[in-house]
C-alpha cells in the first residue's frame, strides 16, 4: 500500500512539473517574441526609435528643400537645382530613363528644361508635399505637386513627381531619383486649351 501511495505521489509530482515547465517554456517564448519585436524597430546601440527620431529632426527640412527648389525654378537658377541632386542620380518618366553621372551633364538638362519654362511663361512655381515616408535612417520617398504660374499668378498647369531622397554627410538632402508621374500629360493639356481658345468660334 505505501508503495502504491509513492507511486502516487510521484505522478503528481511529474504531472506538477510538467506543467510548471510549459509554463515556463511559454514565458520564455513570448520574452523572445517581444525581445524580436523590439529589436526589428529599435537601434541595437541606443535603444531608440530610429524613424521617429528621424521624423522629429529632419521632416519640416525636407519641406524646406522643395521650398528652395520652387525658388531655383523661378529664378532658373540651373546650377541651384544640379546641387540639389546627388551624383549619380536617375530622372525616370514613362518616356526615358536617364542617369547622370555628371554635374555638368545635368545642369545642361536643367538649362534644356527652363528654356522651355521661360517660353511657356512660367513666373511663379509652388509646391505642396503631399507624402513623405522614411525608408531608412538617410533615405526618404516624397510625393510633391508643382503648380506653375505666370507673372500675374495666373495658373499656368500642375503636375506630380515622387523623389527618392538621402541624406549626405552634411546631413543635406540629395535627390537621387526623380519621377515625373505626368507632367507631359498636363503640359499637353494645357497646350490644347490655348490651342482652343486661340481658334475662332463658329458659334
Amino acid at each position: 500500500h505505501l508503495e502504491t501511495k509513492n507511486k502516487h505521489t510521484l505522478s503528481i509530482l511529474r504531472i506538477t512539473k510538467g506543467k510548471m515547465f510549459i509554463k515556463l517554456f511559454s514565458a520564455c517564448c513570448k520574452m523572445v517574441v517581444l525581445h524580436t519585436h523590439k529589436k526589428s524597430f529599435l537601434t541595437p546601440s541606443s535603444g531608440k526609435n530610429c524613424l521617429t527620431n528621424f521624423t522629429k529632426n529632419q521632416m519640416q527640412n525636407l519641406n524646406n528643400f522643395f521650398e528652395n527648389y520652387a525658388r531655383a525654378l523661378e529664378n532658373y537658377d540651373t546650377k541651384g537645382l544640379s546641387y540639389m541632386y546627388n551624383i549619380p542620380c536617375t530622372m525616370l518618366s514613362d518616356d526615358a530613363t536617364t542617369l547622370f553621372n555628371d554635374m555638368g551633364k545635368l545642369e545642361g538638362f536643367f538649362n534644356q528644361g527652363t528654356t522651355y519654362y521661360r517660353q511657356f511663361g512660367i513666373a511663379h512655381v509652388r509646391h505642396e508635399l503631399w507624402t513623405r515616408r522614411a525608408q531608412t535612417e538617410k533615405i526618404m520617398t516624397a510625393r510633391v505637386n508643382w503648380k506653375f504660374y505666370d507673372s500675374n499668378h495666373k495658373p499656368i498647369y500642375n503636375c506630380d513627381y515622387h523623389y527618392t531622397l538621402k541624406l549626405d554627410k552634411n546631413n543635406q538632402w540629395k535627390i537621387i531619383l526623380s519621377v515625373s508621374v505626368n507632367e507631359r500629360e498636363r503640359l499637353e493639356e494645357w497646350q490644347a486649351s490655348l490651342k482652343a481658345k486661340a481658334e475662332p468660334s463658329l458659334l
